[in-house]
């Protein structure tokens, strides 16, 4: 869901529900808490959706470009101990973020040496770019949104009333506060 919609609007920005939907997958819905638009179809589609047996969509996959080759290394590496394979990037990209979480819930003995591995990498990946993984990885997640908001938006300029229009308005409800005096 997309709140604050009518915000958004009225500042001229007009959001592409339907290539929205496309870019990430999944139903989207334009609403407005405030105004109570669109909401109760909001409530219809979470229940619907987490009523129904449905298969999962593919994924949004991110590029994170230098980091790419080590996560592949990661992913596999992770397989080979036992996750699946639709987890395996994900969980390999949470432990390039120091995800302490997960990494709390690995097996540590069976993992160990993946996370020598991660700490290799993001030392290796800070001399050759300056930057951390997880900066990294911050920075291919505002581009990849940037770039949806580029392709399903379009920004139009809002008329804005007139200064000399305000001021008329202005004069004459003080004209008329005097009238009344």
């Amino acid at each position: 869901a997309i709140n604050k919609y009518d915000e958004a609007h009225a500042l001229g920005l007009h959001i592409n529900q339907d290539r929205l939907q496309s870019e990430l997958n999944v139903p989207t819905l334009l609403v407005s808490a405030l105004r109570n638009l669109n909401i109760n179809q909001l409530i219809d589609k979470a229940v619907e959706i987490a009523t129904q047996k449905h298969s999962p969509r593919p994924a949004v996959v991110i590029n994170y470009g230098v980091l790419e080759e080590f996560i592949r290394k990661i992913s596999n590496e992770l397989e080979a101990s036992g996750f699946s394979k639709d987890t395996s990037r994900v969980a390999a990209v949470r432990l390039l973020e120091d995800d302490t979480f997960l990494v709390r819930n690995l097996d540590e003995e069976k993992l160990s040496k993946i996370l020598a591995y991660v700490q290799q990498v993001k030392q290796e990946v800070k001399e050759r770019t300056g930057f951390s993984c997880e900066e990294i990885i911050v920075m291919s997640r505002y581009k990849l949104v940037e770039d949806i908001v580029k392709r399903t938006s379009t920004q139009v300029k809002v008329a804005t009333k007139a200064f000399t229009e305000s001021l008329d308005r202005l004069m004459l409800r003080n004209f008329l506060i005097g009238l009344t005096i």
